[in-house]
């Protein structure tokens, strides 16, 4: 953990412009610029900087203004204990943390998602590829089907001593039944 100082609000904006800083601990009340106004400043140009305002006076506009335009993440009020500084400190860090290592995982997970959009388009794809590969074949098949099957009918009405083409007008009169009984054929 590094600590910057500033002596007043001016200073603590040329500080930020040249440091990363995760945190501002500013007194509301300071020479040349308020702790509000540095606070609504740091607000506009580093928004992901935690701001914890220090104040021992009741003077409710000041605060507010602080609160709605500078986005205080806390306010300690003087005289302070210095265990409960500490503790605001580290909860503020560990909240620093976690917004980090969330934003981490935001990224990673948009990574992986568009990983994954691109992988379904592929198999998108190879699916549609398959399909009208498969819906070819099958045509192929059918069409194989119909010029052998008259072979076949003429063979069985051969071996059982038909007249020629009897067996395939039988399977045509099947098919009829069926067709009439509305029957399905897988």
């Amino acid at each position: 953990v590094e600590i910057l100082s500033a002596d007043n609000g001016i200073n603590a904006l040329e500080v930020l412009k040249t440091e990363q800083v995760d945190i501002i601990l500013s007194d509301l009340r300071m020479p040349e610029m308020d702790g509000a106004t540095l606070f609504s400043s740091v607000a506009n140009l580093y928004p992901q900087t935690k701001r914890i305002l220090l104040t021992g006076y009741a003077d409710l506009d000041s605060i507010q203004d602080a609160i709605n335009n500078g986005h205080i993440y806390s306010l300690i009020a003087k005289p302070w204990d210095n265990q409960n500084v500490l503790l605001i400190l580290q909860r503020t860090l560990k909240t620093i943390q976690l917004e980090e290592e969330n934003k981490k995982l935001l990224d990673m997970t948009e990574r992986q998602n568009k990983e994954l959009k691109r992988i379904n388009s592929d198999l998108q794809i190879k699916v549609d590829e398959k399909v009208l590969s498969l819906k070819e074949t099958q045509k192929k098949l059918r069409k194989i089907f119909t010029d052998v099957l008259p072979l076949y009918t003429n063979l069985i009405d051969v071996q059982h001593g038909l007249k020629l083409g009897m067996t395939h007008r039988f399977g045509e009169i099947a098919s009829e039944i069926a067709y009439r009984l509305k029957l399905e054929f897988s």
